[in-house]
């Protein structure tokens, strides 16, 4: 099944905010629009069925879409959390094996892929985290000391989401789904839609853990199905969470992670 099979993308097909990202809402639409752009990038990168894709983002819309993307296009798709410690962090990429990766311009992310050296030969899809700002912070933010953005590598292998060819992708039911490789194990998108359908959200929202397991998939696609409000931050530990659950008067699921969780500084999106 195609994820957007099922009736999963037209559940989308609104302009109802579902996902909020420090402040900037997206709806149904504009997740599915940014779903299309990734997989033209991709797709212009020589990314096709079969190939090993890695989502190495923040909790964030753009990993939401990286991950629709993905399953249509029928890549290999790994999903890693970049606030993980170093050694953690080299292990994903050394078993992961990625042909393409997508991150964001988070600068402790961006040196690690350099210095590691853990993924030779992969194409390195950056996308900018002002653009997922809201205004005016998407442009004070790339000038503040502190921000934790960085430029993109002049490196070989290093893209720019925003200036890479676009080439049409189009929708293909037929393309073979490999299975998710998640921190907890691997599953198919189609076990984890099944599971989605049974669970109940609230109509607002916190995701307290990374996109990077198979809880955290399951109750944003129950989410974006349902049509509720996620509310999603970059940083996950346990003051940010709190202080966001007071702000919005919302809970936090699947639950708060433990106080040892590396954090990446991924400042940029923080508050």
């Amino acid at each position: 099944m195609n994820a957007g099979g099922g009736g999963f993308a037209a559940a989308l097909e609104h302009k109802r905010p579902l996902l909020d990202f420090v402040g900037k809402r997206s709806s149904g639409r504009a997740v599915l629009a940014e779903r299309d752009r990734v997989k033209a990038a991709l797709g212009s990168l020589g990314a096709g069925p079969g190939a090993r894709l890695l989502i190495l983002l923040p909790n964030c819309p753009l990993a939401v879409a990286g991950l629709l993307a993905g399953v249509e296009m029928g890549l290999q798709v790994t999903l890693a959390d970049p606030r993980a410690g170093e050694d953690q962090f080299g292990k994903r990429l050394v078993a992961a094996a990625p042909e393409v990766i997508l991150t964001a311009d988070l600068a402790i992310v961006l040196d690690r892929l350099l210095r590691l050296e853990a993924a030779p030969g992969a194409q390195v899809l950056v996308a900018p985290m002002a653009q997922m700002l809201p205004f005016p912070r998407n442009l004070l933010t790339p000038f503040l000391r502190g921000s934790g953005l960085a430029q993109v590598p002049d490196s070989p292998g290093f893209h720019d989401l925003r200036t890479v060819t676009e080439a049409a992708i189009p929708a293909d039911d037929r393309v073979a789904q490999p299975k998710l490789q998640l921190a907890d194990g691997e599953v198919s998108f189609a076990t984890l839609l099944a599971m989605a359908r049974s669970r109940g959200l609230p109509d607002r929202w916190i995701l307290g853990a990374p996109l990077a397991g198979s809880e955290a998939l399951i109750l944003i696609l129950a989410s974006l199905r349902q049509g509720k409000r996620a509310i999603l931050t970059p940083r996950l530990d346990a003051a940010t969470l709190e202080r966001l659950a007071r702000k919005y008067g919302a809970a936090v699921l699947p639950a708060a992670p433990s106080s040892d969780a590396a954090e990446t500084g991924a400042s940029a999106g923080s508050g």
